[in-house]
C-alpha cells in the first residue's frame, strides 16, 4: 500500500522534480519504506511505498516497462496477480510484485487488462510515446485518486494535501462541497470540499491527452440485477459461502503480519471464522472497547476470539486516551470526516498491536441489509398507508409527526415526508435529509427505480454513496495515516455481483443479515447472530459536552468568526454544548471537524 503522485506541466525538469519531492514528502505517512520519482520532458511521477509484497528494492516505484515506453506508479493490491502473471509469462520480471504484473499486462493488452484485475487499486500509467496519462480506480473505490487541471498544468495524487504541497494549486473552500458536507456529512465524488480539486470516480479510467480530460466507467454494480439469479435457497447459501471464503483466502496473501478487526458483530465475526477455515495459521484479532457500556461490545468479541482460538488483543479506550489521540486523528484527515476519528483510533491501536495488514467487515451491512435504510424503504414502499395515501396528506402527516419526534429522528421523518413512492426518492430522503434537491445524487439517475422495493436497489445506492463517499474514504486516509493496510473481503467484486443479482426472497431483512448467517452454517456462535446490532461509534453525545466541550466551542466560534457560517447559524450548536448530554452530538461534531480542518489546512473561504 502506497501513495502516488504525478504532474504534467511545461515546467523545467529541476522545478518538476522539486515539486514531486514535496508531494512525496506530504505522503510519507502512506509509504514510510521508500520514496521514488521519475521526471522527464514535462512529466513527473512520484511514489511512497509501504512494503507488503516483495519487500526487496526490486519492488520500488515508479517502474518502467521493458521497452521503456510506459511508466507506472501504483497503489493498492491486485489479489490475483500470480494467476495474471501467467498471461504475460514471457515478460522478464525483476520482482514478485503485483505492480510489475499490472505493467506487463498493460504493455501487452492496454486498457483491456483492467477487467482482469481483482482487488483495490489506484493506478497511474504514462505512455511516453503517445504522451497520454491514464488514471484507473478499482471497482468499489477503495483507493482514491485526486486531481486538478489549471493553467499551471495537470496534477494527481492519493491525497489532496499533496496536491496543495505541489504549489500549483491553492486550497479554496468549495461552497457546493460545503453544502454537501453539511447535508450528508461527506462530499460526493467527483467533488471534494476544495474548489477545483476532484476525485477520479470509482470503477473509472481518466485519460489526459493533449490537455483534455475524458472519463469512462468500466464497471457498474447495478448491471448484475438483470441476471435475476434463482435458488434453491440452500444453493444460494453454498454460493455465498464459497465466494466469501475465496475472498478471504485471496486477502491473506502477505509478506508482513496480517490480522482482523474484531468488533464482535456479525460481519467481523464471519471474517474471523472464515480465516480460521481457510488457513492453518492462528488468526490475530484486535478489539477496541469503551468504558461507556452503551457502546461496549467486548463480551461478544471475546466469545468469537475464544471459539476460534485467535491471538486476541482487547484495547479499552477511555476519554483521556481519545483526547490524547484527537490532535493526531484530526491532523491525519486529508478530507474532513464526521466518523474519521473512529477509524483512526482503531487503525492506530491495530498497528501498535504489531499488524501491518488488517481485514475489515466494511461492506457487509450494504450487501446483506444491515442498515435501517433497508427496513425504512421496505416499510415506506410496501405500507398501504404510505404508498396509497395521497402525497399531500402523507406529507403533512409525516411532517407533523417529525415535529413531535424532534432531533435527528424528526429530521429523517421530515425528509421522508417529501419522498415520492419510489426507492430512489426514499433513499435520497434518508441519506440526504438536509438536501433540498437532487444535486448531490445527480449521478444516480441510472439507478432510479420504480415503486417495487428491492434490497439490491438499496445495496447499489449504498455502494454508490455512503460506502464510497464516507466509509471507504475514512478507511483509506485513517489507516494509511498509521501505515496500516485495510482489506475488505465483502467488497470482492465477484461476491458483490452475485449478491446484487439475487431477488428479495433470498435476502430477507428479518432477522438482520439472515442470508449471511445461514451461509456460515454453524460456524457463528448463537450469541453473535442472535443479538442487537451495534455500530462502532465513539460516544460523542457525551464527550462533546464534557471532555471535548472547550475544543468544540473554539471551532464552532471559528466558523462564525471566519464567515464560513453566520453567527446565528452557529449559536444553537454552541448553546447545545451546555446540555448534560447532547442528542445531536454527531451533528455538532460534524461542524467541529470541519472548522478544525479548514483552520489546520489554511483553506480560504
Amino acid at each position: 500500500m502506497c501513495g502516488i503522485n504525478g504532474i504534467i506541466s511545461d515546467r523545467n525538469e529541476l522545478d518538476l522534480k522539486d515539486r514531486i519531492v514535496r508531494m512525496n514528502q506530504s505522503l510519507a505517512h502512506r509509504g514510510p519504506d521508500a520514496q521514488g520519482l521519475f521526471c522527464k520532458d514535462g512529466f513527473g511521477f512520484g511514489h511512497t511505498r509501504l512494503s507488503i509484497l516483495d519487500l526487496s528494492e526490486n519492488g520500488s516505484q515508479p517502474m518502467i516497462s521493458l521497452d521503456s515506453r510506459y511508466v507506472i506508479s501504483f497503489n493498492g493490491e491486485v489479489y490475483n496477480f500470480e494467476e495474471l502473471r501467467k498471461k504475460v509469462k514471457d515478460y522478464p520480471f525483476k520482482s514478485n510484485t503485483d505492480t510489475e504484473v499490472v505493467l506487463a499486462l498493460f504493455s501487452k493488452f492496454g486498457l483491456d487488462m483492467v477487467d482482469t484485475l481483482e482487488g483495490m487499486f489506484a493506478i497511474s500509467i504514462f505512455d511516453k510515446v503517445s504522451q497520454v496519462l491514464y488514471l484507473i480506480r478499482d471497482r468499489l473505490g477503495q483507493k482514491p485518486i485526486y486531481y486538478f487541471k489549471n493553467e499551471q498544468g495537470f496534477g494527481f495524487s492519493s491525497e489532496m494535501r499533496a496536491l496543495l504541497s505541489s504549489g500549483l494549486i491553492r486550497g479554496e473552500l468549495s461552497r457546493q462541497g460545503l453544502e454537501n458536507f453539511i447535508a450528508t456529512k461527506t462530499v460526493f465524488e467527483p467533488n471534494t470540499i476544495l474548489k477545483n480539486i476532484y476525485m477520479v470516480p470509482k470503477a473509472s479510467i481518466l485519460t489526459f491527452k493533449s490537455g483534455e480530460i475524458t472519463i469512462q466507467k468500466y464497471w457498474k454494480p447495478n448491471k448484475s440485477m438483470s441476471k435475476k439469479l434463482r435458488g434453491p435457497y440452500w444453493k444460494v447459501q453454498e454460493n455465498v459461502k464459497k465466494l466469501f471464503f475465496e475472498s478471504i483466502e485471496k486477502r491473506l496473501i502477505s509478506d508482513v503480519p496480517i490480522g482482523a478487526f474484531l468488533s464482535g458483530g456479525i460481519d467481523s465475526s464471519c471474517i474471523v471464522a472464515a480465516m480460521r477455515e481457510v488457513s492453518n495459521q492462528r488468526p490475530r484479532t484486535v478489539h477496541v472497547s469503551f468504558n461507556e457500556q452503551e457502546f461496549n461490545e467486548t463480551k461478544y468479541a471475546e466469545i468469537v476470539a475464544k471459539k476460534f482460538k485467535t491471538d486476541h488483543v482487547n484495547i479499552r479506550l477511555k476519554p483521556d486516551d481519545f483526547l490524547q489521540s484527537l490532535p493526531d486523528a484530526l491532523n491525519s484527515m486529508d478530507h474532513p470526516s464526521n466518523d474519521g476519528c473512529n477509524t483512526y483510533i482503531v487503525s492506530k491501536k491495530t498497528k501498535e498491536s504489531g499488524l501491518t495488514v488488517a481485514l475489515s467487515g466494511v461492506g457487509g451491512d450494504e450487501l446483506f441489509g444491515g442498515y435501517p435504510i433497508f427496513g425504512v424503504s421496505d416499510w415506506f414502499l410496501k405500507s398501504a398507508i404510505m404508498s396509497k395515501t395521497p402525497y399531500e396528506i402523507r406529507h403533512w402527516t409525516l411532517k407533523a409527526i417529525s415535529a413531535i419526534a424532534g432531533g435527528s429522528k424528526g429530521e429523517k421523518l421530515a425528509a421522508l415526508s417529501k419522498a415520492k413512492s419510489n426507492v430512489f426518492d426514499v433513499y435520497k430522503a434518508f441519506r440526504g435529509s438536509n438536501s433540498s434537491d437532487n444535486e448531490f445524487f445527480k449521478d444516480s439517475k441510472d439507478l432510479y427505480f420504480d415503486k417495487q422495493f428491492s434490497t439490491s436497489h438499496i445495496s447499489v445506492l449504498e455502494l454508490e454513496h455512503y460506502l464510497n463517499n464516507t466509509l471507504l474514504r475514512d478507511a483509506d486516509q485513517m489507516s494509511m495515516a498509521n501505515q496500516l493496510e485495510v482489506r475488505a473481503p465483502f467488497l470482492d467484486h465477484d461476491l458483490v455481483e452475485y449478491l446484487i443479482s439475487l431477488p428479495n426472497e433470498f435476502k430477507p431483512l428479518k432477522p438482520v443479515k439472515k442470508l449471511l448467517i445461514d451461509s456460515m452454517g454453524n460456524l457463528l456462535p448463537e450469541e453473535i447472530w442472535n443479538r442487537k446490532k451495534m455500530g462502532f461509534v465513539l460516544p460523542m453525545k457525551y464527550w462533546v459536552n464534557h471532555e471535548l466541550k472547550q475544543f468544540c466551542k473554539e471551532n464552532l466560534m471559528w466558523l462564525a468568526e471566519n464567515h464560513v457560517f453566520s453567527s446565528s447559524e452557529m449559536e444553537p450548536w454552541i448553546q447545545s454544548l451546555e446540555l448534560k448530554s447532547n442528542p445531536r452530538g454527531y451533528e455538532v461534531w460534524n461542524y467541529v471537524v470541519l472548522g478544525y480542518w479548514l483552520r489546520k489546512n489554511n483553506i480560504l473561504s
